[in-house]
C-alpha cells in the first residue's frame, strides 16, 4: 500500500501550489470522480441487472438499495456533516473526532441494523420472501459503509479527494465485477445482492495507510483514543444535522418504498430504472455539495467578506451548467431509457421526463442549504427537509394508488421546488440578499432556444440532437453575456500552472 502514501503525497505538493479558483475546480473534478465511480457501480449493475433478470427482479435489487440509503441516513444522525465542520479549522486535532465518530457510527449501525432485521422479519413490509432477503443481506454493507464514510469525510475536511477517489474506485469497480460475474454463473438476484457488503469491506482498506500518512503530514496535538464524554458533547450538536440527513433521505427513498407496497415489483421495476438515471446525473450534485461545504466554512471562519462573492458566482455558474442539463434529459427521455435498459422499459421514459426536473431544484437549493450550515442554521433547515418530507408522503399516499409512476414522479418534483423555495427566501430575508432571477435569466432563455432546436431532432441518433443542442446553448451564453471578464481571469487562473 506505500503507493497511496505516495499519491498522497504528490497531491499534498500539487494543491499547495493551486491558486484557490484551481483547487476549487480540482477539488470538484475529484469529488466528482469519486461519486460518479462509487455510483456507477451501483447503476450500472442495477442496469444489468434490470436487462438480464428483468424488471421484478430489478425491482428487488432497488429496493434492497433503498433501505440501505435509509438505514445509513438513520445511523449517521448528521455525524458527517458536523465532523466536515468541526475538523475544517482543527486539522492537528482530527485525530480525536475520527477514533470518537468511529466508534458512534458503528454502534448506531449495530443498533439500526438491528431494528431493520426485526421490522422486516415480522412486520408486512416488503412484498415477497425473496425481497426480505435482498434486503437483509444488501444492507449488511451498512457496517463499513459508515466507517467508509467517516474516513471520507475527514479528507474532505482536509479538501485532499485523491484518496476517496481511489477507494470508491475500488468499491464501484468491485461491485460491478464482481456483481456480474456472480450474475453470470448464478443467474440468481440474491446471490449476487452478496457482492453489496464485500466490495464496500474491501473499500475500506484502502483508508488505512492513506489515514497513517495523512497524520504524519499533519502531526497531531495528543493521542487519539475513545472519550465517551466528547462523543456525548458532539451528539448534543446533531439535533438539526440529524433532522436534515434523516428527513432528506426519506423524501429521497420513500417513494421507491411506497411504489413497492401500492404497485408491482414490474412497476418498481420502471420507476427504478427512471431513478438510475436521475442518480447518474446526481452525481455531480454530490460533488459540488462535498466540495463547496469545506471551503464556505473556511471562508465563514477566515474570510467572511468574501462569502457573499463566493455564493454569487457558485450560482452563476450552477444555473449555466444545469439548466440544459436537465432540459436535455427531459426531451431525449425516450432515447436514453431504451439506449441504457432496452425497448421493454420504455415506460420509464415519461416517468424520467417528470422526474428529472428534480435535478435542477436541487443544484439550486445548495448555495442555500450550505450557507444555512456553516451559518449554524442546521436547525432551521431541518425543518424545512422535514415538512417536505411530510409534503412528500401526504401527497404520495393519496395521488399514487389513483394516478401511477407519473404521480409520483411529479411528486418529487414538487418537493424539491418547495425545499429550494424555502432555503432561498430564508436566505434571502436572514442571511443574504441576493437576486436569482438575474442570474436565471440568461440561462433560460439561451435553453429555449435550445429546445426549439432539439425537439424536432428528439427521434434522431441521440449524438446529433446533443451537439445541436449543446452547440447552440454555449453560443448564446456567450453572446448573452453569461460569463464576465472576471469569469475569464478566472478561466485563465484555472488554466494557468502557477500561483497568481
Amino acid at each position: 500500500m506505500r503507493w497511496l502514501a505516495h499519491d498522497l503525497k504528490f497531491e499534498n505538493r500539487l494543491t499547495s501550489k493551486m491558486n484557490p479558483v484551481q483547487r476549487l475546480f480540482s477539488n470538484t473534478t475529484l469529488a466528482f470522480s469519486a461519486r460518479i465511480v462509487a455510483k456507477s457501480g451501483d447503476v450500472l449493475l442495477f442496469i444489468i441487472v434490470a436487462r438480464y433478470l428483468g424488471p421484478e427482479d430489478a425491482g428487488i435489487f432497488r429496493l434492497g438499495k433503498t433501505y440501505l440509503t435509509l438505514m445509513l441516513a438513520f445511523s449517521a444522525l448528521g455525524l458527517d456533516e458536523l465532523l466536515v465542520r468541526e475538523v475544517t479549522p482543527r486539522y492537528h486535532d482530527s485525530n480525536r473526532y475520527l477514533v470518537n465518530f468511529l466508534g458512534l457510527r458503528i454502534l448506531l449501525s449495530t443498533i439500526t441494523y438491528g431494528l431493520l432485521a426485526t421490522a422486516v422479519l415480522s412486520l408486512p413490509i416488503t412484498p415477497t420472501a425473496q425481497a426480505t432477503t435482498v434486503i437483509l443481506i444488501y444492507t449488511l454493507a451498512l457496517f463499513t459503509e459508515s466507517v467508509f464514510l467517516v474516513l471520507e469525510t475527514i479528507f474532505i475536511a482536509y479538501e485532499r479527494l485523491l484518496v476517496p477517489s481511489i477507494a470508491s474506485a475500488v468499491n464501484g469497480g468491485v461491485k460491478l465485477i464482481g456483481g456480474v460475474m456472480i450474475l453470470n454463473y448464478t443467474q440468481n438476484i440474491i446471490a449476487t445482492t452478496w457482492i453489496i457488503p464485500i466490495g464496500s469491506a474491501l473499500s475500506v482498506l484502502i483508508f488505512v495507510p492513506a489515514t497513517i500518512h495523512l497524520y504524519r503530514l499533519f502531526p497531531q496535538q495528543r493521542a487519539a483514543q475513545l472519550d465517551w464524554h466528547f462523543s456525548m458533547t458532539q451528539l448534543k450538536k446533531v439535533p438539526g444535522f440529524m433532522m436534515i440527513g434523516i428527513f432528506y433521505n426519506l423524501n429521497a427513498q420513500q417513494d421507491i418504498i411506497l411504489v413497492s407496497i401500492y404497485l408491482t415489483e414490474t412497476q418498481l421495476g420502471f420507476y427504478g430504472a427512471a431513478q438510475a438515471i436521475l442518480t447518474g446525473a446526481l452525481m455531480l450534485s454530490a460533488a459540488v455539495r462535498t466540495t463547496i461545504y469545506p471551503v464556505m466554512t473556511r471562508y465563514h471562519n477566515q474570510k467572511p467578506e468574501g462569502l457573499p462573492h463566493l455564493y454569487h458566482k457558485l450560482y452563476q455558474y450552477l444555473a449555466i451548467g444545469i439548466v440544459p442539463v436537465t432540459l436535455l434529459i427531459c426531451l431525449l427521455s425516450t432515447s436514453i431509457v431504451t439506449i441504457v435498459f432496452t425497448d421493454k422499459y420504455a415506460l420509464a421514459a415519461p416517468v424520467l421526463q417528470i422526474m428529472i426536473w428534480e435535478l435542477l431544484f436541487i443544484f439550486l437549493h445548495i448555495p442555500n442549504a450550505r450557507l444555512m450550515l456553516v451559518n449554524n442554521r442546521q436547525g432551521q433547515l431541518g425543518w424545512i427537509t422535514g415538512l417536505s418530507m411530510i409534503l412528500n408522503l401526504i401527497l404520495n399516499i393519496w395521488l399514487l394508488p389513483r394516478y401511477g409512476l407519473n404521480s409520483a414522479a411529479l411528486i418529487r418534483t414538487l418537493t424539491a421546488v418547495f425545499v429550494f423555495l424555502a432555503t432561498y427566501y430564508y436566505v434571502r430575508n436572514r442571511l443574504l440578499r441576493y437576486n436569482l432571477w438575474k442570474t436565471m435569466m440568461r440561462p433560460i432563455l439561451a435553453a429555449i432556444a435550445m429546445a426549439i432546436v432539439v425537439w424536432p431532432m428528439r427521434h434522431w441518433l441521440i449524438i446529433w440532437p446533443l451537439l445541436a443542442g449543446g452547440g447552440v446553448y454555449v453560443i448564446l451564453i456567450l453572446l448573452l453575456g453569461g460569463f464576465t471578464s472576471e469569469d475569464q481571469r478566472y478561466l485563465r487562473q484555472l488554466l494557468s500552472r502557477h500561483k497568481t
